[in-house]
Protein backbone atom coordinates (compact mmCIF):
# COMPACT_ATOMS: atom_id res chain seq x y z
CA UNK A 1 0.00 0.00 0.00
CA UNK A 2 1.95 3.09 -1.07
CA UNK A 3 0.43 7.18 -0.87
CA UNK A 4 1.20 8.44 -3.99
CA UNK A 5 1.21 12.80 -4.20
CA UNK A 6 2.96 13.79 -0.98
CA UNK A 7 4.61 16.11 -2.77
CA UNK A 8 3.73 18.29 -5.19
CA UNK A 9 5.66 20.74 -8.21
CA UNK A 10 4.93 24.64 -7.89
CA UNK A 11 5.90 25.40 -11.59
CA UNK A 12 7.97 24.26 -13.97
CA UNK A 13 10.67 26.72 -14.61
CA UNK A 14 11.88 26.43 -10.62
CA UNK A 15 10.41 22.52 -10.01
CA UNK A 16 10.74 23.51 -6.86
CA UNK A 17 8.40 20.67 -4.63
CA UNK A 18 6.95 21.47 -1.30
CA UNK A 19 4.72 18.56 1.03
CA UNK A 20 1.32 18.68 -0.25
CA UNK A 21 -0.58 19.51 2.38
CA UNK A 22 -4.39 19.38 0.68
CA UNK A 23 -3.47 21.73 -2.28
CA UNK A 24 -3.39 18.60 -4.42
CA UNK A 25 -4.76 15.04 -4.57
CA UNK A 26 -3.58 12.15 -2.98
CA UNK A 27 -4.02 8.66 -4.07
CA UNK A 28 -3.69 5.47 -2.26
CA UNK A 29 -2.54 2.73 -4.25
CA UNK A 30 -2.74 -0.76 -2.92
CA UNK A 31 -0.51 -4.07 -4.15
CA UNK A 32 1.74 -1.13 -5.71
CA UNK A 33 4.85 -3.63 -4.77
CA UNK A 34 5.13 -7.30 -3.37
CA UNK A 35 4.93 -6.79 0.83
CA UNK A 36 8.31 -7.96 2.90
CA UNK A 37 5.55 -9.79 5.19
CA UNK A 38 2.27 -10.93 4.02
CA UNK A 39 -1.08 -9.49 5.47
CA UNK A 40 -1.62 -12.46 7.86
CA UNK A 41 2.23 -12.00 9.94
CA UNK A 42 1.95 -8.51 10.20
CA UNK A 43 -1.46 -8.75 12.15
CA UNK A 44 -0.55 -11.49 13.88
CA UNK A 45 2.68 -9.33 14.92
CA UNK A 46 0.73 -6.83 15.54
CA UNK A 47 -1.46 -8.64 17.98
CA UNK A 48 1.81 -9.83 19.91
CA UNK A 49 2.41 -6.47 20.55
CA UNK A 50 -0.74 -4.91 21.73
CA UNK A 51 -0.80 -8.01 23.91
CA UNK A 52 2.62 -7.35 25.23
CA UNK A 53 1.78 -3.37 25.59
CA UNK A 54 -0.86 -4.66 27.55
CA UNK A 55 0.90 -6.97 29.99
CA UNK A 56 3.52 -3.92 30.29
CA UNK A 57 0.38 -1.45 31.42
CA UNK A 58 -0.93 -3.92 33.77
CA UNK A 59 2.36 -4.15 35.73
CA UNK A 60 2.94 -7.81 34.69
CA UNK A 61 6.30 -8.72 32.58
CA UNK A 62 6.76 -11.81 30.34
CA UNK A 63 10.18 -13.79 28.99
CA UNK A 64 13.21 -14.42 31.60
CA UNK A 65 12.64 -11.79 33.67
CA UNK A 66 9.24 -12.62 34.82
CA UNK A 67 9.66 -15.46 37.17
CA UNK A 68 13.53 -14.83 37.50
CA UNK A 69 12.76 -15.41 41.64
CA UNK A 70 9.78 -16.78 43.25
CA UNK A 71 8.60 -13.59 44.20
CA UNK A 72 8.94 -11.85 40.70
CA UNK A 73 5.90 -10.39 38.99
CA UNK A 74 3.98 -11.63 41.55
CA UNK A 75 4.66 -9.09 45.01
CA UNK A 76 2.96 -5.82 44.46
CA UNK A 77 2.76 -2.33 46.96
CA UNK A 78 -0.81 -2.30 48.09
CA UNK A 79 -0.33 1.57 48.76
CA UNK A 80 0.09 2.43 44.94
CA UNK A 81 -0.36 -0.95 43.09
CA UNK A 82 2.73 -1.22 41.51
CA UNK A 83 5.42 -3.77 41.43
CA UNK A 84 8.31 -4.59 43.82
CA UNK A 85 11.34 -5.30 42.99
CA UNK A 86 13.65 -6.98 44.29
CA UNK A 87 17.54 -4.66 45.42
CA UNK A 88 19.80 -4.89 47.74
CA UNK A 89 19.15 -3.72 51.32
CA UNK A 90 21.87 -2.47 52.97
CA UNK A 91 21.99 -2.40 56.95
CA UNK A 92 24.36 -2.02 59.67
CA UNK A 93 27.19 -3.34 57.92
CA UNK A 94 25.24 -6.21 56.39
CA UNK A 95 23.93 -6.56 53.04
CA UNK A 96 20.91 -9.04 51.99
CA UNK A 97 18.12 -8.81 49.60
CA UNK A 98 14.75 -6.99 49.55
CA UNK A 99 11.77 -6.46 47.85
CA UNK A 100 10.73 -2.35 47.40
CA UNK A 101 8.00 -0.56 45.76
CA UNK A 102 8.97 0.47 42.46
CA UNK A 103 7.16 3.65 42.35
CA UNK A 104 9.30 4.33 44.96
CA UNK A 105 12.87 3.42 43.55
CA UNK A 106 12.11 5.04 40.36
CA UNK A 107 10.10 8.14 41.32
CA UNK A 108 11.02 8.71 44.90
CA UNK A 109 9.87 8.24 48.12
CA UNK A 110 7.46 10.80 48.30
CA UNK A 111 5.21 9.01 45.00
CA UNK A 112 4.60 6.56 47.47
CA UNK A 113 6.09 7.30 50.91
CA UNK A 114 4.51 4.76 52.80
CA UNK A 115 5.83 2.01 51.65
CA UNK A 116 9.29 0.22 53.58
CA UNK A 117 11.62 -2.20 51.72
CA UNK A 118 11.19 -6.02 52.77
CA UNK A 119 13.71 -8.57 53.21
CA UNK A 120 13.49 -11.92 51.14
CA UNK A 121 14.06 -13.85 54.32
CA UNK A 122 11.19 -12.50 55.88
CA UNK A 123 9.15 -13.03 53.41
CA UNK A 124 10.17 -16.53 53.05
CA UNK A 125 9.60 -17.38 56.67
CA UNK A 126 6.26 -15.63 56.55
CA UNK A 127 5.00 -18.68 53.69
CA UNK A 128 6.92 -21.38 55.62
CA UNK A 129 4.30 -20.35 58.38
CA UNK A 130 1.13 -20.05 56.03
CA UNK A 131 1.90 -23.48 54.57
CA UNK A 132 1.82 -24.86 58.06
CA UNK A 133 -1.22 -23.88 58.77
CA UNK A 134 -2.98 -25.31 55.38
CA UNK A 135 -0.99 -28.91 56.21
CA UNK A 136 -2.71 -28.91 59.79
CA UNK A 137 -5.98 -29.19 58.04
CA UNK A 138 -4.31 -31.27 54.76
CA UNK A 139 -7.56 -33.78 55.06
CA UNK A 140 -10.21 -31.24 54.37
CA UNK A 141 -8.58 -28.88 51.57
CA UNK A 142 -7.14 -32.33 49.66
CA UNK A 143 -10.91 -33.56 49.22
CA UNK A 144 -12.35 -30.10 48.78
CA UNK A 145 -9.76 -29.22 45.82
CA UNK A 146 -10.01 -32.79 44.27
CA UNK A 147 -13.80 -32.61 44.11
CA UNK A 148 -13.70 -28.34 42.99
CA UNK A 149 -11.16 -29.50 40.30
CA UNK A 150 -13.05 -32.28 39.33
CA UNK A 151 -16.44 -30.60 38.76
CA UNK A 152 -14.56 -27.98 36.38
CA UNK A 153 -12.89 -30.82 34.09
CA UNK A 154 -16.39 -32.65 34.26
CA UNK A 155 -18.66 -29.54 32.95
CA UNK A 156 -15.92 -29.08 29.94
CA UNK A 157 -16.43 -30.84 26.69
CA UNK A 158 -14.26 -28.93 24.92
CA UNK A 159 -12.47 -31.16 22.58
CA UNK A 160 -15.75 -32.64 21.05
CA UNK A 161 -16.34 -28.58 20.36
CA UNK A 162 -12.64 -28.40 18.82
CA UNK A 163 -13.45 -31.36 16.12
CA UNK A 164 -16.88 -29.88 15.23
CA UNK A 165 -15.28 -26.34 14.74
CA UNK A 166 -12.38 -28.47 12.23
CA UNK A 167 -15.10 -30.48 10.30
CA UNK A 168 -16.58 -26.93 9.91
CA UNK A 169 -13.48 -25.67 8.46
CA UNK A 170 -12.81 -28.33 6.23
CA UNK A 171 -16.03 -27.63 4.64
CA UNK A 172 -15.70 -24.08 3.97
CA UNK A 173 -11.92 -24.94 2.19
CA UNK A 174 -13.79 -27.40 0.36
CA UNK A 175 -16.38 -24.27 -1.01
CA UNK A 176 -13.63 -22.26 -1.05
CA UNK A 177 -11.95 -24.46 -3.35
CA UNK A 178 -14.46 -25.01 -5.92
CA UNK A 179 -15.17 -21.24 -5.78
CA UNK A 180 -11.71 -20.69 -7.12
CA UNK A 181 -12.06 -23.61 -10.05
CA UNK A 182 -15.60 -21.70 -10.68
CA UNK A 183 -13.40 -18.45 -10.89
CA UNK A 184 -10.72 -19.78 -13.70
CA UNK A 185 -13.57 -21.40 -15.37
CA UNK A 186 -15.25 -18.00 -15.92
CA UNK A 187 -18.68 -19.99 -14.47
CA UNK A 188 -19.36 -16.73 -12.21
CA UNK A 189 -18.43 -12.94 -12.57
CA UNK A 190 -15.56 -11.53 -10.47
CA UNK A 191 -17.74 -9.28 -8.32
CA UNK A 192 -19.84 -12.47 -7.30
CA UNK A 193 -16.34 -14.68 -6.99
CA UNK A 194 -15.14 -11.44 -4.25
CA UNK A 195 -17.85 -11.66 -1.83
CA UNK A 196 -18.36 -15.67 -1.87
CA UNK A 197 -14.25 -15.34 -1.03
CA UNK A 198 -14.98 -12.61 1.48
CA UNK A 199 -17.55 -14.00 3.18
CA UNK A 200 -15.91 -17.84 3.56
CA UNK A 201 -13.31 -15.91 4.72
CA UNK A 202 -14.62 -14.42 7.75
CA UNK A 203 -16.41 -17.55 8.41
CA UNK A 204 -12.43 -19.17 8.93
CA UNK A 205 -11.51 -16.18 10.78
CA UNK A 206 -14.18 -16.92 13.48
CA UNK A 207 -13.80 -20.30 13.72
CA UNK A 208 -9.62 -19.51 14.51
CA UNK A 209 -10.95 -17.34 16.76
CA UNK A 210 -13.18 -19.84 18.50
CA UNK A 211 -10.70 -22.44 18.38
CA UNK A 212 -7.79 -20.42 19.87
CA UNK A 213 -9.86 -19.82 23.20
CA UNK A 214 -10.80 -23.55 23.09
CA UNK A 215 -6.65 -24.55 22.85
CA UNK A 216 -6.60 -22.11 26.07
CA UNK A 217 -9.54 -23.82 27.82
CA UNK A 218 -7.37 -27.55 26.83
CA UNK A 219 -4.72 -25.49 28.53
CA UNK A 220 -6.06 -24.92 31.82
CA UNK A 221 -7.71 -28.41 32.03
CA UNK A 222 -3.67 -29.77 31.41
CA UNK A 223 -2.71 -27.29 34.48
CA UNK A 224 -5.58 -28.24 36.61
CA UNK A 225 -5.20 -32.13 36.17
CA UNK A 226 -1.32 -31.40 36.74
CA UNK A 227 -1.97 -29.18 39.59
CA UNK A 228 -4.83 -32.23 40.97
CA UNK A 229 -1.60 -34.90 41.48
CA UNK A 230 0.97 -31.89 42.42
CA UNK A 231 -1.18 -30.60 45.14
CA UNK A 232 -1.97 -34.64 45.84
CA UNK A 233 1.57 -35.12 46.61
CA UNK A 234 2.10 -32.00 48.20
CA UNK A 235 -0.60 -32.12 51.20
CA UNK A 236 0.30 -36.49 51.54
CA UNK A 237 3.89 -35.27 52.63
CA UNK A 238 3.17 -35.60 56.67
CA UNK A 239 6.80 -33.62 57.19
CA UNK A 240 6.35 -29.93 57.98
CA UNK A 241 8.56 -27.93 55.65
CA UNK A 242 11.41 -27.16 57.61
CA UNK A 243 12.61 -23.60 55.13
CA UNK A 244 11.01 -22.39 52.56
CA UNK A 245 10.64 -24.44 49.12
CA UNK A 246 10.16 -22.10 46.07
CA UNK A 247 8.22 -25.15 44.43
CA UNK A 248 5.50 -25.54 46.86
CA UNK A 249 5.15 -21.82 46.75
CA UNK A 250 4.54 -21.86 42.68
CA UNK A 251 2.06 -24.00 43.30
CA UNK A 252 -0.01 -22.78 46.19
CA UNK A 253 0.59 -18.70 45.75
CA UNK A 254 -0.80 -16.46 43.17
CA UNK A 255 0.00 -12.97 44.49
CA UNK A 256 2.07 -11.33 47.19
CA UNK A 257 0.51 -7.70 48.39
CA UNK A 258 2.87 -5.75 51.01
CA UNK A 259 1.50 -3.49 53.13
CA UNK A 260 -2.38 -2.83 54.77
CA UNK A 261 -4.37 -0.04 55.35
CA UNK A 262 -6.45 -0.82 58.16
CA UNK A 263 -10.57 0.29 58.78
CA UNK A 264 -8.82 3.25 60.11
CA UNK A 265 -6.70 4.04 57.93
CA UNK A 266 -3.52 3.58 59.18
CA UNK A 267 -0.50 2.49 56.85
CA UNK A 268 0.78 -0.49 58.15
CA UNK A 269 4.20 -1.73 55.58
CA UNK A 270 5.18 -4.37 57.30
CA UNK A 271 1.97 -6.76 56.14
CA UNK A 272 2.25 -9.94 53.59
CA UNK A 273 -0.80 -10.64 52.11
CA UNK A 274 -0.31 -14.29 50.36
CA UNK A 275 -3.35 -14.73 47.82
CA UNK A 276 -3.64 -18.39 47.05
CA UNK A 277 -4.29 -19.39 43.59
CA UNK A 278 -8.34 -19.54 42.93
CA UNK A 279 -8.76 -23.31 42.47
CA UNK A 280 -6.77 -23.60 45.92
CA UNK A 281 -8.32 -20.79 47.74
CA UNK A 282 -11.64 -22.20 46.66
CA UNK A 283 -10.54 -25.55 48.18
CA UNK A 284 -10.28 -23.70 51.04
CA UNK A 285 -12.73 -23.61 54.15
CA UNK A 286 -13.85 -20.76 55.23
CA UNK A 287 -12.28 -20.72 58.92
CA UNK A 288 -9.19 -22.35 57.52
CA UNK A 289 -9.01 -19.13 54.77
CA UNK A 290 -9.21 -16.64 57.26
CA UNK A 291 -5.91 -17.59 59.20
CA UNK A 292 -4.23 -17.68 56.11
CA UNK A 293 -4.57 -14.27 53.96
CA UNK A 294 -1.74 -12.24 55.64
CA UNK A 295 1.21 -12.19 58.67
CA UNK A 296 2.34 -9.20 60.53
CA UNK A 297 6.10 -9.41 60.81
CA UNK A 298 7.17 -6.48 63.08
CA UNK A 299 9.29 -8.74 65.03
CA UNK A 300 11.25 -10.09 62.31
CA UNK A 301 12.63 -6.81 60.74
Amino acid sequence: MTIMGKTFTVDPLSHRRIPNMGEENKYLVEKHHKAIRSDEVWEKAQEILSQRSRNYNKGTRNGPFRRMYPFSGITFCSFCGSLATRKNWTRKESQKKAWYCSVSIKRGKKYCKHSKPLPEDVIEKCFVDVYRILCSNNDVILKNFIAKASEILNKNDVEVIINKLNIREHDLRQKMKKLVDMKLENIIEEGIYKEKKLSIERKLQKIDEERSGLFEKVDQEKNIKKRVVEFRELLSNKDIMPEFDADVFKILVDKIIIGEVDVDGNYDPYVVSFLLKSDIKEALQPQILEETPHKKIHKEI
